[in-house]
């Protein structure tokens, strides 16, 4: 889940804030001994960074949820790499996704790495 206001760098790096090398696919990997890919190497150290403004007006109910009134939640989005960003397949440099909740958007980097950006529902 990330927290609105603070910017997330996403890479192969363990410096990043969400780190292909924390996954479980580079895990296994890792303990199999193997090699890694080339596809892996496509991804730079920092590739890019997320952030989420969250400029909404929220009233609490008398169960004490918050319930949105007014505004929407949005993306931002900066690639650092040479390598390229797609979001829903169009190659992007920055881009705003102004409205998270309406669908959900798939990113990807590297040598095929994917990662789906969704705004999640609480029940």
């Amino acid at each position: 889940m990330l927290e609105p206001g603070k910017v997330y760098t996403v890479g192969r790096s363990s410096l990043c804030d969400i780190s292909l090398k924390r996954t479980r696919k580079y895990e296994d990997l890792e303990k199999e001994g193997r090699l890694l890919g080339r596809s892996f190497r496509y991804t730079s150290r920092k590739h890019f960074t997320l952030r989420v403004v969250d400029d909404c007006v929220y009233a609490e109910t008398s169960s004490q949820l918050k319930v949105r009134v007014s505004g929407s939640i949005k993306v931002e989005i900066k690639c650092l790499s040479p390598n390229g960003l797609l979001v829903d397949g169009r190659e992007v440099t920055e881009m705003i996704i102004p409205e998270l909740g309406k669908s959900v958007f798939t990113l990807e980097f590297g040598g095929g790495e994917k990662a789906k950006l969704y705004l999640r529902r609480l029940h």
